[in-house]
């Protein structure tokens, strides 16, 4: 598979959270960060909106989903 990235992705395992307006949030786990994204580890891809924010301890950057597979999404994030 071609890799597309303009920046590279660091292994950063840790717990974050898919925050979705007038929903609860769906917890997933970080399994590796870049500048520009995120790829996430998830119980189900069914219910996730292609854009939402992802909070990371106190930071929220708003995501947009690239990629889904089962258990797993690739995330950009969207710079304001």
């Amino acid at each position: 598979m071609e890799n597309r990235r303009s920046q590279e992705r660091v292994p950063q395992f840790g717990s974050a959270r898919i925050l979705i307006e007038f929903s609860k949030p769906i917890s997933c786990a970080l399994l590796d960060r870049s500048d520009g994204g995120a790829r996430l580890k998830v119980m189900s891809v069914l219910g996730i909106p292609d854009q939402f924010v992802l909070q990371i301890g106190q930071e929220r950057i708003p995501a947009r989903v690239m990629w889904r597979s089962p258990g797993e999404i690739g995330v950009a994030f969207d710079v304001l």
